[in-house]
């Protein structure tokens, strides 16, 4: 009998152990394949994905951004296979944000995915245990442990040993056994996503137990909660909005504790006002089975229901405004939420020591809808006061209408009209230069070029032209008085004085005339006489 000498023995030995760790290692080669030749349990790759020789790259000009990348994960982890040098971060970011890798990359860019596609062996894939997923599928929780793996070993059979002592090896023979292994992130993430958990594996902490090999129960996987927008804002584009209640500064450099540095702004055509700064849409989030948590829609506001009077929209610089269309003053009105720039300036706050302090107004003209305080001054233009008014009013060069009461305060115009349509009482109503019409005084002076009153109880009224309808207890002077009904008022009489015309000029016209007179009537006694002699002389007679 031939029996092998020992070398060849040793070197069939080892043959058969490097033949085994041939087999070992198919499951690390790649699983990749072609369409020209593709062979059983081969993965074709998606026209996206490249296969270069530092790896698996994604090319983001071609990948679908309307679904099939998921579609593509569930056939290549359900052929068995997985990937190798996985990036977890750029898979995540693919499937579910893929807006944020195009704004760090750009559309051009290729991202490195993966090493390779490899197989995922049924005997690797048995040492990975269920997972454990909360019904609403916010968190996965897994069970760490010791795993081992069956370890198939092929061994020589020796035959009888020969006359030289060596046996001659007849055969071989499969021996099986467990043996430690471990856990792999790779092959962790594969097999979770067949069970359910798509999305959100904290990477890091998972390869940090499989590398420590520790036994511990953890949460492998989280939800992200949805991140919420913000709401469309408004912002103010000038600093003419905001009125300056700061005491005015005078001349001399003193302040006016009476008066606000700047209570009405006025506003140039063109000027920007508001600024809408648009909603921002929040972010979804993902629960662990890959599902999209959306976020609530925040709210949206539209500057075309704010703009009033004198502004319009404009979309400027990326932005849209609310612009000034004129030149004016500008207007907020809280109940309708409008914001106008009117050339009239129209207050609803009433003017008093808080809200206004003392007015001297630029515009030409002024409606003011609350009270005015005891002891303000407002001056201005054309000016129409629709509530009481307890201070003074002055006017310079236009009218002043009073549509509540005057009490205690005065209204006067320089070249204007004063118009009283409630009741004015204990109140000086002044213009000399205009007409003064008052429906009811009581107590009143009233100055005026041409006054009309319906009504007036002990009152002073003086004018070129005074027309009322009814007086009670008053004193009235006039070039012309009209009165209709007259009476008296806890028993003083209403008098009436008439300024007489200046006749002094006349009576010197009428002297000379006089003078002229007596001349002539002189010269007319001398020529009667020289006549009487004539007529007296014979001669003449004959």
């Amino acid at each position: 009998m031939y029996t092998a000498p020992q070398n060849i023995i040793i070197a069939a030995f080892i043959s058969a152990f490097e033949t085994m760790g041939t087999v070992t290692d198919m499951s690390q080669q790649s699983r990749i394949g072609n369409l020209a030749d593709l062979k059983e349990g081969e993965i074709l790759l998606p026209a996206y994905m490249l296969r270069q020789a530092e790896g698996l790259f994604v090319d983001l000009s071609l990948f679908p951004v309307g679904g099939g990348f998921a579609e593509f994960l569930d056939k290549l982890f359900g052929e068995g296979a997985r990937f190798l040098g996985l990036n977890y971060r750029i898979l995540m970011g693919l499937l579910y944000d893929y807006d944020a890798i195009l704004d760090v990359h750009g559309m051009t860019a290729k991202l490195k995915l993966a090493d390779d596609v490899v197989a995922f062996p049924v005997k690797r894939k048995a040492l990975y245990r269920g997972v454990k997923i909360d019904g609403e599928n916010r968190r996965a929780e897994y069970f760490f442990e010791p795993v081992n793996i069956e370890v198939v070993t092929e061994e020589p059979v020796y035959g009888e040993p020969g006359l030289d002592g060596v046996a001659p090896i007849v055969g071989t023979a499969r021996k099986s056994e467990l043996k430690p292994t471990s856990l792999d992130i790779d092959e962790f993430i594969a097999e979770m996503w067949l069970k359910g958990v798509r999305f959100g594996i904290d990477v890091g902490a998972v390869a940090g137990v499989i590398a420590r090999g520790e036994m511990v129960r953890m949460d492998v996987a989280l939800q992200l909660d949805a991140t919420p927008g913000s709401d469309a804002e408004i912002e103010e584009a000038s600093t003419a909005l905001r009125r300056d209640n700061s005491p005015k500064l005078l001349a001399n450099g003193q302040a006016d504790l009476r008066k606000f540095q700047n209570r009405f702004p006025q506003i140039g055509a063109g000027e920007r006002l508001l600024k809408k700064i648009p909603r921002v849409l929040g972010k979804p989030g993902y629960k662990v089975s890959g599902m999209m948590l959306e976020p609530e829609l925040p709210k949206d506001l539209d500057l075309n229901a704010l703009a009033g009077f004198g502004t319009r929209v404009e979309r400027l610089d990326g932005y849209d405004f609310i612009v000034s269309s004129q030149d004016g003053f500008l207007s907020l009105d809280v109940e309708s939420n409008h914001i106008a720039v009117t050339e009239k300036i129209e207050n609803k706050g009433g003017i008093s020591v808080k809200t206004t302090g003392d007015l001297s107004l630029a515009g030409n003209e002024f409606i003011e809808h609350g009270e005015v305080q005891e002891g303000r001054v407002v001056e201005g233009k054309n000016m129409t006061f629709r509530s009481d008014v307890y201070g003074e009013i002055v006017s310079q060069g236009g009218f002043v209408l009073l549509e509540g009461n005057l009490s205690n305060g005065s209204a006067k115009s320089m070249g204007g009209d004063v118009t009283s349509n409630g009741r004015a009482f204990n109140s000086i109503l002044q213009a000399w230069e205009g007409r003064v019409t008052v429906k009811y005084a009581e107590g009143c002076l009233i100055l005026g070029g041409a006054v009309l009153v319906e009504h007036a109880v002990n009152c002073e009224i003086i004018a070129e032209t005074v027309q009322v309808v009814k007086a009670e207890g008053c004193g009235i002077a006039g070039k012309s008085v009209q009165i209709k009904s007259s009476d008296a008022r806890r028993g003083k009489e209403t008098v009436v004085s008439l300024v007489l015309p200046d006749l002094t000029l006349w009576d010197a016209q009428i002297r000379q005339v006089g003078k002229a007179i007596g001349d002539c009537q002189k010269t007319i006694a001398a020529k009667d006489k020289e006549l009487a002699l004539i007529k007296a002389d014979p001669e003449t007679a004959k």
